[in-house]
């Protein structure tokens, strides 16, 4: 504003420019609370802006959390799938084995009825034999 030296100030009042001198007073408290208005409303953007910052600080945490939580449960599925993964290898492999065993038993199980069918066919001979011969013996 306008800046008064005090010998101005003192040259006013004595020779009748009171006027002058509260209007100079006025315009100086009107800028002073123009500036307290300012200052105030900065304040206030500024509360605003740090309240802001502390919401988004915490978003930010919790976006920590969620993101730690789910690298546990994404490792979580990545292991039960690699154990998935090994269980049905596993079970392939068994599988082939059991076809061999199974192809194994059929074979051995064809053979097993070849010799009792054999050994039957022998008994049967050797029945047929013994009660021929039996009734060539006393001529029945």
């Amino acid at each position: 504003g306008n800046r008064r030296t005090d010998d101005e100030i003192e040259d006013m009042i004595e020779n009748g420019f009171p006027g002058t001198f509260s209007f100079s007073i006025m315009v100086d408290v009107e800028k002073a609370r123009q500036a307290a208005n300012f200052i105030e409303e900065r304040h206030q953007e500024i509360t605003n802006l740090e309240n802001s910052i502390k919401q988004l600080h915490s978003m930010f945490a919790d976006l920590a959390i969620l993101v730690a939580t789910q690298g546990e449960m994404i490792d979580n599925i990545e292991y039960n799938v690699t154990q998935a993964t090994n269980f049905v290898g596993k079970a392939t492999d068994d599988i082939v084995q059991t076809a061999v065993i199974a192809a194994k038993l059929r074979k051995k199980k064809a053979i097993v009825c070849v010799i009792l069918t054999v050994v039957i066919v022998v008994l049967i001979i050797i029945f047929v034999t013994y009660f021929s011969i039996q009734n060539k013996i006393f001529g029945k």
